[in-house]
């Protein structure tokens, strides 16, 4: 069976390079900003490069692994690198990084989240054929046997557990690759301490914590600088149109925060109902006016996605009219909870802030809504770091 979840195009090109110089030229070319957190991680990311030794490009194994003892650690050979921080402290552009520069065409590039969805529905279809052919062999030990055959080396962004089915999956999955010799490299805003804290079971999910302790390389990034929010403070944020030349200023600007990453739906739960995000990667995500204050919505979803989000993205803001006070009501209670939270906001409007709602009930409080969005254009306010509302 072909496993889907391993696209054949990585994100980055198979340029391989060496690492530090790689680093060291983009922080001299201007292009990154030197952080002594990233420049050690890169020393470790290439000793671990260095650690693996080429042979051939054939449908073999390309490395000469190691041999995985009861702890590859205490052997000072670890078999994967977690790479863990907070949000913007260039987490994946590392492992992007790490990457491409590894000699191989026996690796992947997958967002974690991608991979679950495609492992589940790959066991699923393993476990309906077993029944029908008679065969009860393992689905994921089948699984990571079958990843084993296509490649040596796997690297997942955005590691993250966030239910029971996933957080039992992952742990035999992880220990069938490792068993299997394939090496693994990932990034996550958690410590494996803090991995599907407080989850259902979670005493079950326990031993894969202390796996990826004992066989796997902790790098912390820290949790400084978010990169990507530095340069935001001297953009435009603010966009008086909904044309399509808005559109495209604000699809760049997602991309410029995500790292250009692959965005994805997520659904939140709230007050017992999911609440769907069509657009949302590395803590930003895109909705439309429509979505946030045309339907049933209210303070609990804002409240939600700013637990979700630093970022938000809004595009087609329109100048409302004054039957649309209810909308005009749901905004302004949008733009407080942004506003009081130091959530940021990129969006696109049919009119400057004041003109967004000027007659109908509500148009004189409005005018502190239009003030607080002319706040949050400038510099200021955008490099302030969010408020958690759980802390």
């Amino acid at each position: 069976m072909e496993v889907s979840c391993l696209p054949d195009v990585a994100r980055v090109t198979n340029n391989a390079t060496d690492l530090t110089r790689f680093y060291s030229e983009r922080v001299r070319s201007g292009d990154l900003q030197w952080d002594p957190q990233q420049e050690k991680a890169v020393r470790v990311l290439s000793q671990f490069i260095n650690s693996l030794s080429a042979t051939d490009d054939g449908p073999r194994k390309l490395f000469r692994w190691w041999r995985r003892s009861r702890s590859a650690k205490a052997t000072g050979r670890p078999t994967g690198i977690y790479l863990f921080g907070g949000v913007g402290r260039g987490k994946t552009m590392l492992m992007d990084m790490f990457f491409s520069s590894v000699k191989s065409t026996r690796k992947r590039r997958v967002h974690f989240h991608i991979f679950m969805r495609e492992a589940h529905q790959w066991i699923h279809a393993r476990r309906k054929k077993g029944k029908e052919q008679d065969d009860f062999e393992d689905p994921i030990i089948a699984l990571a046997h079958s990843l084993s055959k296509k490649i040596d080396l796997l690297c997942f962004d955005e590691f993250e557990i966030s239910d029971v089915a996933d957080a039992l999956i992952i742990r035999r999955i992880f220990s069938s690759l490792l068993d299997n010799k394939v090496r693994l490299v990932t990034t996550s805003n958690w410590c494996p301490e803090d991995l599907y804290s407080g989850g259902l079971q979670r005493e079950l999910f326990i031993p894969f914590i202390e796996l990826l302790k004992e066989q796997i390389e902790l790098i912390f990034l820290g949790d400084g600088v978010d990169y990507r929010l530095l340069g935001l403070s001297s953009r435009r944020v603010y966009f008086s149109s909904i044309d399509d030349a808005a559109h495209i200023a604000l699809r760049g600007l997602f991309d410029t925060l995500t790292g250009g990453g692959d965005s994805r739906s997520e659904e939140l739960m709230v007050e017992g109902r999911l609440l769907h995000v069509g657009r949302a990667n590395k803590g930003v995500a895109w909705f439309n006016f429509g979505e946030l204050c045309e339907e049933a919505v209210g303070i609990a979803d804002y409240l939600a996605i700013i637990d979700r989000f630093h970022t938000l993205v809004i595009s087609d803001i329109p100048i409302m009219r004054p039957e649309q006070r209810n909308e005009a009501r749901r905004f302004s209670v949008l733009i407080d909870v942004l506003y009081e939270h130091k959530v940021k906001l990129v969006c696109s409007a049919a009119g400057k802030p004041e003109e967004l709602y000027v007659r109908g009930k509500g148009a004189r409080q409005f005018i502190r809504t239009a003030s607080r969005l002319r706040e949050m254009q400038t510099s200021a306010y955008l490099s302030q770091d969010a408020r958690l509302r759980n802390l």
